[in-house]
């Protein structure tokens, strides 16, 4: 099997530095969709590939994370580089910068008896901090999405399956900030075919769904996220004022 990964990576080099020997052990290629601007990233990615015997770690640099006047559209950004850039084998893995996967990732996927036409995940352990990256994920609390039995976190499916259709128009491009494509990219799937992998678990670094628009400060964080969430309550508990303006 061959297992090409994608992560998206803006300001977010010093996490995805602890992580990527594992993610590189795991993985045939890894393309790292981040900004021109994004220097830490860019050179994190050139230096993993001068301790390859051939490139395998991909950096692809766009501008789409703000186009249409967005504030981070994670679901642009990694469409373009799957359109333009990204290889395309067997298996496909979609994964945060800022998650920790176990150590025999790639061991653990081959002995997982995975079969196209489901979405896997895993489980999910939340750590407060970098200082938690040494931990076993077993230490540490489990969060489970709410409604989303495979976050965007970590997500992997077969390049044929059905279900993924053109890979061309795979994301929803639409949003403002870096949810919602991944829940729409989950819907694709029945609720039977989304297995959770039981003996995966990883560790998701600091407090879900604070860096939609952009990585900040905790306090910044958490001060965007109750703004949205009293503007979706305000909207009835819609979210379709999150979308960019299609003009």
């Amino acid at each position: 099997m061959t297992i090409d990964g994608l992560t998206v990576c803006v300001n977010y080099a010093d996490l995805l530095a602890l992580s990527l020997n594992r993610w590189l052990a795991a993985l045939d290629t890894i393309t790292i969709v981040t900004t021109p601007a994004d220097v830490d990233t860019i050179e994190l990615a050139d230096a993993a590939n001068w301790r390859q015997p051939y490139t395998k770690a991909f950096c692809y640099k766009t501008h789409a994370f703000t186009a249409g006047g967005a504030d981070f559209n994670k679901g642009a950004a990694m469409q373009e580089a799957i359109s333009q850039m990204m290889p395309w084998g067997q298996w496909i893995a979609f994964f945060d910068a800022d998650i920790i996967p176990p150590p025999h990732l790639r061991q653990l996927l081959e002995q997982a008896g995975l079969e196209p036409g489901n979405l896997y995940g895993g489980v999910r352990h939340i750590a407060e901090s970098a200082d938690d990256y040494g931990k076993d994920p077993l230490e540490l609390p489990v969060v489970r999405g709410r409604g989303q039995r495979i976050p965007g976190a970590f997500q992997l499916f077969h390049a044929g399956d059905p279900a993924v259709g053109d890979r061309r128009q795979l994301l929803d491009v639409t949003w403002r900030h870096a949810g919602n494509y991944d829940s729409a990219f989950q819907a694709r799937w029945p609720r039977e075919r989304q297995i959770v992998l039981e003996d995966v678990h990883y560790i998701h670094i600091g407090e879900p769904g604070l860096n939609w628009h952009g990585r900040c400060s905790p306090d910044e964080g958490r001060r965007r996220k109750a703004a949205r969430d009293a503007a979706r309550k305000a909207h009835g508990g819609s979210c379709t004022h999150e979308r960019i303006d299609p003009a």
